[in-house]
């Protein structure tokens, strides 16, 4: 945690105003506002991507200097080159060591370097004229490409831009869609494009909602504490479920950007 208060508000400075992911005073409902705000401004064409195992799969030599280029203490750098090569114990398996070349240590609480590294496509999404009125929301590893119109330039620039970082895109899970005509899914989040049922409103809206598959995930959670508890007291399945409940709503319910359907919790 030291190591992270020192080094963070010097990348903070560099930054990308639309990454959200692992940063101070930043959440995924920044991240969905901020979605819905290009759709509103007719970015409705959206790349939605999904990167392989990507905390895994980051290279140490790239990652070292990209964080070099801003870090000049070398004893600062030694502690990092020293974090990504430590063995980690897992379900007793090891794995990592001296000989390990890929993968930051997502226990040792430094989704920072993560950060650092895909940064890197931040910066060339803000300057590349092949993404000119284009706009990127990054959460963490997650992120979607949303623009009037989406060209194939762009999305060839991406992935050669990938395969430069040594990451790979994981083609099953990545859709190129009209939001218009096809929903997509996005931090547990699905964007609708629906038409307006109220008489004295004409047009569409944008709904925004837990998806079918958080909703399924939470009816099993509830399921389960629910066979834990009928042999207990009443109040401590209340004093389970409660919780559970609280922070599903408050994770899905954003203030005058999304809906959250109550029926899920019946």
């Amino acid at each position: 945690m030291s190591y992270k208060l020192a080094i963070e508000p010097i990348f903070e400075a560099d930054f990308d105003d639309d990454s959200f992911g692992f940063r101070p005073k930043r959440s995924a409902k920044d991240a969905v506002g901020r979605i819905k705000e290009n759709l509103k401004a007719g970015r409705h064409e959206v790349y939605d991507a999904d990167l392989s195992k990507y905390f895994d799969s980051i290279p140490h030599t790239k990652l070292l200097k990209t964080v070099g280029q801003r870090i000049s203490d070398q004893k600062v750098l030694h502690l990092l080159k020293m974090w990504l090569k430590a063995p980690i114990e897992e379900g007793g398996r090891m794995s990592g060591g001296k000989k390990n070349k890929r993968g930051t240590p997502w226990r040792c609480d430094l989704p920072l370097l993560a950060n650092i590294y895909l940064n890197l496509m931040d910066r060339m999404i803000r300057k590349r004229p092949e993404f000119r009125d284009l706009k990127m929301v990054r959460y963490a590893d997650d992120f979607v490409l949303m623009g009037r119109k989406i060209s194939a330039e762009a999305l060839d620039r991406l992935t050669w831009l990938f395969k430069k970082m040594e990451l790979s895109i994981n083609e099953s899970k990545t859709h190129l869609v009209d939001s218009r005509r096809s929903g997509f899914e996005f931090l547990s989040f699905t964007f609708q494009c629906h038409c307006s049922r109220l008489k004295d409103r004409e047009g569409h809206y944008w709904n925004i909602a837990p998806s079918a598959k958080a909703q399924k995930r939470l009816r099993g959670e509830i399921k389960a504490r629910l066979i834990k508890c009928r042999q207990r007291n009443v109040k401590i399945g209340i004093d389970q479920l409660n919780p559970l409940l609280r922070g599903w709503l408050n994770y899905f319910t954003i203030p005058g950007v999304s809906h959250t359907n109550a029926r899920v919790v019946k």
